[in-house]
């Protein structure tokens, strides 16, 4: 579970080669990280909290494929938020459908993937990223909790002219919920519910006698 007390850009594994523009760009306002997942930049701060979960491979609830591990997340996710008495989510089915082009695309945020979490409006309130090796998984999903600093990440990206579509595109449990949500209440409640599904998996785990080297 992740939760941050400053502001960092984190590029997806493909916008690697950007690292240095995105660094001047920013001339020390944030840090730059590069994760080793794909999708779009993050901007990480104090708006949001983020869990990242490793699961076995051969775990049957996601080794049917990326969906599947989407799926997984996105249960205790909406669990967590109607804990905080927010309602009338949904796990996207698709990409975003509504008619308006967007050139944000290079934002996580920016656009709606499959299985993401949006409001009844199609608003992206959940984002997930997914990686895939021998034996693994690891899921993450980052959650706006409450309205980030969309002007920083366009400047950060050189992309100014998509701060409208960013921001018409997001929105956070604040705004849900028309009341201040603190980044550890929805920790507290994702660690939780996130905890109840890894359950299963814990349980079936510690039968095991692991091979010592």
């Amino acid at each position: 579970m992740w939760t941050y007390h400053a502001p960092s850009v984190v590029l997806g594994r493909s916008q690697e080669a950007l690292r240095d523009d995105v660094a001047h760009r920013l001339k020390g306002r944030a840090q730059v990280h590069v994760r080793e997942s794909g999708g779009g930049m993050v901007l990480t701060g104090p708006w949001l909290v983020s869990v990242s979960v490793v699961l076995p491979g051969d775990d049957r609830r996601i080794c049917r494929g990326i969906d599947a591990g989407y799926e997984f997340m996105a249960l205790p996710h909406v669990e967590a938020l109607h804990r905080l008495g927010l309602r009338r989510l949904e796990a996207s089915k698709g990409h975003s459908t509504d008619a308006a082009p967007t050139n944000a695309r290079w934002a996580c945020f920016g656009s709606v993937m499959r299985g993401e979490i949006t409001d009844a409006l199609g608003r992206k309130l959940v984002g997930f990223a997914q990686r895939r090796q021998a034996g693994a998984a690891l899921l993450v999903g980052g959650t706006l909790v409450s309205p980030p600093d969309w002007h920083l990440l366009c400047e950060a990206a050189g992309r100014p002219e998509d701060l409208p579509q960013l921001a018409a595109r997001t929105v956070d449990c604040e705004r849900l919920s028309g009341r201040p949500v603190t980044a550890a209440r929805l920790a507290q409640a994702l660690s939780r519910c996130v905890g109840d599904a890894l359950e299963p998996v814990l349980a079936r785990r510690r039968t095991l006698r692991w091979p010592v080297t």
